[in-house]
């Protein structure tokens, strides 16, 4: 059997190109490069993007599978990103089932994510578990390539088999990924970094055992189906670096401060900005410093996103109205409602606003930390003390004048509070 890899040169697809090979198929790579792992004249290699349909229509020539690998699956990538990553993993695999169709291949592999399931209300799930849609922009493009799949089978009877990942880790993995970079940190003698508590939970699997799960989907048995592929335990962030140290005995533990962002209904908007503009970008910073010698840690939490968009409502005469947005309007009637999108120009001064613009609330809000660490029996403790809405946001509320009804910014003070904690390393 034949069988295009696309991605084949990366983390999981050259793994997925050995298993291939020990059971005796012929694999075929298809990536942005050359692979580091199998030379071309091991394994015949394509080079290209899955978004160009001619460098697809070469590769998957005699070919009777593919297992469509190929994504941007960094989720920092997505976020940086969001229109190359809608572009490769949403198109990219609308391209690879149109080639598939063009090249009459037998069977699609579609890799999927168990991050499909981020947002299910169940504590357990399966294959059967209903998927509600997605909020996150890398599992929507992973979910679009699944309806994709459904549909080429139904209209085109391109036979496809969806498999959803858990996080895989192994040889070849990404630097990037927490047991690599625990691993890397660890050999260097650094301390590896958790957040908070380190109670953030992930579900592994190792990448050559998901390889073999990978191939066995070409079975017969398997087209038409989704299975997910990922270990059974779930394991805490907190347990992964602890684990690593065991076996390195060559590096220290350190909790950075956690994301102190309160869930109380008090993180309100802070004023305008201009939806259209780059500061609609979400910024956050975390940070601590331990002060040497006495033990004294300080931190503080930064977080800046785009609120909704305020859109004021306008009611005056028509003479006003004409005035105000400086051109006719449509209609014979006395009087207009006009919905003015507006910047930081208020009420007073209408005709300063901008129509047709979107403008909306910024949220911001500044937590501080200060922690005392101390020592007992090699045991390390950290008391701490957080001080939540040292910068407070403000609201949007109803202002009316001679003009009309606008909705603008006026500041509302917040209540600050504390919370003191304990954290104990056992």
């Amino acid at each position: 059997m034949r069988v295009l890899v696309t991605g084949g040169g990366g983390f999981i697809g050259s793994h997925v190109v050995d298993r291939l090979l020990d059971r005796g198929d012929t694999p075929r790579i298809f990536d942005l490069s050359a692979s580091p792992y199998h030379s071309p004249l091991e394994v015949e290699t394509f080079t290209g993007s899955i978004t160009d349909s001619a460098n697809l229509d070469l590769a998957m020539r005699d070919c009777d599978a593919v297992i469509h690998l190929a994504a941007v699956a960094d989720v920092g990538h997505v976020l940086a990103d969001p229109v190359l990553a809608e572009e490769v993993n949403t198109r990219g695999t609308l391209q690879v089932l149109e080639a598939a169709c063009r090249a009459k291949v037998g069977r699609v592999v579609y890799g999927s994510t168990t991050w499909a399931y981020s947002d299910c209300p169940e504590q357990e799930v399966d294959e059967e578990t209903a998927i509600p849609a997605p909020r996150h922009l890398y599992t929507a493009t992973k979910l679009a390539g699944e309806t994709y799949c459904a549909g080429y089978a139904e209209l085109y009877e391109l036979e496809s088999t969806v498999l959803r990942f858990g996080i895989p880790y192994g040889p070849r993995a990404r630097a990037a990924g927490v047991v690599a970079k625990f691993t890397d940190l660890a050999f260097e003698g650094k301390a590896l970094t958790i957040a908070g508590d380190g109670s953030q939970t992930r579900s592994f699997i190792y990448v050559e055992d998901l390889a073999d799960g990978i191939v066995a989907a070409l079975a017969p048995e398997a087209a038409g189906r989704t299975y997910n592929l990922s270990g059974d335990e779930v394991v805490t962030i907190l347990e992964i670096a602890e684990r690593v140290q065991e076996n390195t005995d060559n590096c220290e533990i350190v909790s950075k401060l956690p994301e102190l962002i309160s869930t109380a209904t008090t993180a309100l908007p802070i004023g305008y900005c201009d939806m259209n503009s780059l500061f609609l970008t979400q910024v956050k910073g975390l940070g601590s410093y331990t002060i040497p010698k006495v033990d004294i840690q300080l931190g503080g939490s930064f977080q800046s996103n785009p609120g909704p968009i305020v859109q004021a409502t306008f009611n005056a005469p028509t003479a006003l109205a004409v005035q105000s947005l400086g051109r006719p309007l449509s209609g014979n009637a006395a009087n207009a409602q006009v919905n003015l999108l507006r910047s930081n120009a208020l009420a007073a001064t209408p005709a300063t606003a901008s129509a047709g613009a979107l403008y909306g609330d910024r949220v911001n809000q500044v937590d501080l930390r200060i922690g005392k660490i101390l020592r007992f029996a090699q045991r390390r403790t950290a008391l701490n003390l957080d001080v939540y809405n040292v910068l407070n946001s403000s609201a949007v509320l109803t202002e009316s004048t001679a003009y009309g009804t606008f909705r603008v910014p006026q500041i509302v003070m917040v209540g600050r509070f504390v919370k003191v904690s304990a954290q104990v390393d056992f």
